[in-house]
């Protein structure tokens, strides 16, 4: 990129635009405005402040003169409501003052794109010539950084899973102990309702009193056993996760172990791959079975990865 060729009359121009520009944030302080225009005032400085002395250069002098005319008008509107208090304002005067600084900074804004757009275009290009220039290191530094955030990934995953692990063998137990509990409960109603057949001071009187005895025996023992059939469930799902992020707990731990000792990146990525799968997998452990639509998102996961990693290669 080559600086274009100028006359004494267009580098004047340019010189006056930077004193202009200097002069504008100078005196554009917020602070001392209140804040229905301070925001506004804000971003106006905000949009001056991002005007690179090294973009004015190169943007056309026809522009140059556009924005500075525009910063004039803006210097003079700040010098002006420097001088008024705001504050006694009727509305209508200050929603005035609103929209005269609502304008400055539409106007400001699509007025700084090109020394802006020039600014963003200079910086890039020093950035990648630096980048450029150190492209082995730079490199090295991201491949050390990537091995680094994988391993740290796998490691704190891992302790995840292990929680997860134990958390749900505490609750696991729980639900055996309640389950114990119902199956003693159930047992020992059906029990005593067998010993009522047995006992004469028990037997009803007439056909409404065994009516209502059976009904209150079938009503409490189905409870029981719906009670029970619920903490089954719930204990087989307990252990079910138990097992499944124990799996995974012991995938990851193994994955941080191999990559610290592999140095080629496509085993690496193979081995990423094959824990992706035991960590996204649902597996049958004999206490609930995956559904098929849990399988096919699953494998669609794993496919997705196994594509990208392809992909990056």
């Amino acid at each position: 990129m080559t600086k274009p060729e100028s006359n004494e009359d267009d580098q004047y121009i340019r010189q006056h635009l930077e004193e202009l520009l200097n002069l504008a944030i100078a005196i554009s302080i917020p602070e001392n405005f209140p804040d229905f225009i301070s925001k506004k005032i804000k971003s106006i400085r905000y949009e001056l402040e991002e005007i690179n002395n090294n973009s004015i250069n190169f943007v056309a002098t026809n522009e140059i003169k556009t924005i500075s005319e525009t910063i004039n008008d803006y210097i003079k509107f700040i010098e002006r409501i420097e001088k008024i208090n705001i504050e006694k304002l009727d509305p209508l005067e200050k929603l005035s003052i609103l929209e005269e600084s609502s304008k400055f900074s539409s106007k400001i804004f699509s007025q700084t794109s090109p020394f802006n757009q020039m600014a963003k275009v200079l910086a890039s290009d020093i950035v990648s010539n630096k980048i450029d220039s150190n492209l082995e290191i730079t490199e090295k530094i991201l491949a050390s950084a990537k091995q680094l955030s994988t391993n740290e990934l796998t490691k704190k995953q891992s302790k995840f899973f292990q929680d997860e692990a134990d958390k749900h063998s505490t609750q696991s137990i729980q639900w055996k102990n309640y389950s114990i509990a119902l199956l003693i409960i159930t047992c020992t109603l059906a029990v005593a309702g067998i010993a009522m057949a047995f006992c004469p001071q028990l037997h009803p009187k007439d056909t409404y009193q065994l009516i209502q005895i059976v009904t209150g025996k079938i009503i409490l023992i189905a409870i029981s056993i719906y009670t029970l059939g619920v903490c089954i469930k719930n204990y087989q799902a307990h252990k079910h996760n138990e097992i499944l992020n124990s799996h995974r707990e012991n995938a990851l731990s193994a994955a941080s172990a191999l990559i610290d000792l592999i140095e080629e990146p496509n085993q690496k990525d193979a081995v990423l791959l094959q824990v992706a799968n035991v960590v996204f997998s649902i597996q049958d452990t004999g206490y609930t079975k995956p559904t098929s639509s849990e399988v096919d998102v699953m494998k669609s996961v794993v496919d997705l990865l196994a594509k990208q990693i392809a992909k990056d290669k």
